[in-house]
């Protein structure tokens, strides 16, 4: 008897699990109320298309009551302050939403910062909050209008930190009214850090803070003929200590079954031809080496990604920048974080670098007609002039990689790839130039011998973007030329002997 009703229960519980809710709803445009037909909207599970008058008929789970539109090309969903409004919270019996979607004028292109890596938490000791004030959101702040372009901002997660939520009254909602003094639309991908601590035992629910303020952890768009993927590769896990708290430090970076079957679903409704940029928030590969790769979690994501003609997979987690060429269809850029190695190196440095060498920035992505171009800028620099940096191996310490007498100098390209082409010139005469696999020489002064060292998360680290050339004479200028894969040019006349730059002591 006692297993009869065990099974029962069991039964019960499977049947619960498996009800299925059917939304309806129509998609349209705010300009003239016309239908809007071939939208795709979804749960996060299922895919369907809207018909020709607009309407859509989903029937799922709806585990999270949400569902949203794939905003097509040539539309944009209105904004909730900063949020985009492309998805419906539903409840009830048969629940309806309705999507109401602002036509753009022909021709209209896309301006896309991506940024990731902000953990503000308004630590004043650790100065993120006037940093932040004082570089991204300046920088955005500034940003031209241009002509016939839409501007919005990719933040690929960790926004904040989530072990200050509660020591520091910092949370989400708090990071958002930062973002709101900027006013760009932000669309958001979930982090490591942005789960509620206090939120439950399972990874699904310490994400509900996140969904009530931002939306699904996995949905898609369009710009100017690109598709857009934005999905959640972190998984917090673990049980919940005395307190009823969960370890921030317990993750996993993986994509579950569910989420590669709506994303061959999502993919389903766009042409092989249609540029595609992934966003995740940890990495698919890592390098190890200068020219070794350790591979994530992403093989099932690149399998599925193969068949279109041009893929771009944006990533963050790792407070560094670089490039990784997978297949030359496809291109993983694990972007720069916004607060450096970590908001307290700014005050070891004068600057805030990362681990790498690069100074906290950000990628700008150009959009138009289905192409897209990219490139790095700094926060607070010059985007033409702060493409990389140069060093004199004979004015560097040793202790910091420098060589007395070698007469060789080092560049580190921030963002180079592949496609990039390096020339030095030395009295006009082209000089040798050869990728190696090193550290930044200005971030290892600012961290050797400071407290940056005590944290292994804070120490330098080699790079697979760093490049020397010989020279035959210490004091000759050296002229260098390097461009990107869009063919843009960045130059630097490099006057030898050249000191390595000032740095706050703590010796």
């Amino acid at each position: 008897m006692k297993k009869l009703i065990t099974l029962l229960f069991l039964l019960s519980c499977a049947t619960a699990g498996a009800q299925r809710t059917t939304v309806t709803g129509r998609i349209y445009c705010t300009r003239d109320n016309a239908p809007l037909a071939g939208v795709a909207v979804s749960d996060g599970e299922q895919v369907v298309l809207s018909d020709a008058r607009g309407n859509y008929k989903l029937t799922g789970r709806l585990r999270d009551s949400l569902v949203f539109v794939s905003v097509p090309s040539g539309y944009k969903a209105p904004a909730e302050g900063v949020v985009p409004q492309f998805f419906a919270r539903v409840s009830g019996k048969n629940p309806t939403a309705d999507f109401a979607l602002e036509r753009l004028p022909d021709g209209t292109k896309w301006r896309v910062v991506v940024c990731n890596d902000i953990h503000l938490a308004n630590r004043p000791e650790k100065g993120d909050i006037a940093q932040f004030r004082a570089g991204f959101a300046a920088d955005m702040q500034r940003l031209e209008p241009l002509p016939g372009t839409e501007t919005c901002i990719v933040a690929l997660g960790d926004m904040t930190t989530d072990k200050w939520w509660y020591k520091n009254r910092f949370g989400l909602p708090e990071y958002l009214r930062e973002m709101e003094r900027i006013g760009l639309p932000v669309f958001h991908c979930m982090g490591n850090h942005d789960h509620d601590i206090r939120g439950g035992a399972t990874d699904r629910s310490r994400a509900g803070a996140y969904r009530q303020l931002f939306g699904p952890t996995d949905y898609s768009f369009n710009l100017s003929g690109t598709h857009w993927v934005v999905t959640d590769n972190i998984d917090s896990y673990g049980p919940l200590d005395k307190n009823g708290e969960a370890d921030y430090r317990q993750i996993r970076e993986k994509f579950t079954p569910g989420q590669l079957e709506w994303l061959k679903r999502d993919l389903a409704t766009v042409s092989k031809n249609t540029p595609v940029v992934f966003c995740t928030h940890a990495p698919l590969h890592r390098y190890t080496g200068i020219d070794a790769l350790k591979e994530g979690c992403g093989r099932e994501i690149v399998r599925l990604l193969s068949r279109f003609r041009e893929v771009l997979i944006l990533t963050g987690h790792t407070h560094l920048n670089y490039n990784v060429q997978i297949t030359p269809r496809m291109l993983e850029h694990n972007n720069i974080s916004t607060s450096g190695s970590a908001w307290e190196t700014a005050g070891v440095c004068g600057i805030n670098l990362t681990r790498d060498g690069t100074p906290a920035g950000y990628l700008q992505c150009d959009i138009a007609d289905g192409r897209i171009s990219w490139h790095y800028v700094p926060c607070g620099g010059d985007q033409l002039t702060g493409q990389f940096r140069t060093y004199d191996l004979n004015r560097i310490p040793a202790e910091y990689g420098g060589e007395a007498g070698s007469n060789a100098v080092l560049l580190n390209i921030f963002n180079w790839d592949p496609a990039w082409k390096v020339s030095v010139r030395e009295n006009g005469r082209e000089i040798p130039v050869k990728r190696i696999w090193t550290t930044d020489p200005l971030y290892s002064k600012a961290a050797i011998g400071s407290p940056l060292m005590r944290a292994p998360s804070l120490r330098p680290i080699r790079s697979a973007h760093i490049f020397r050339a010989q020279a035959a004479t210490p004091d000759a200028p050296i002229e260098i030329e390097v461009t990107d894969r869009f063919g843009n040019r960045f130059r630097e006349r490099m006057e030898r002997p050249k000191e390595l730059g000032e740095v706050k002591s703590y010796r």
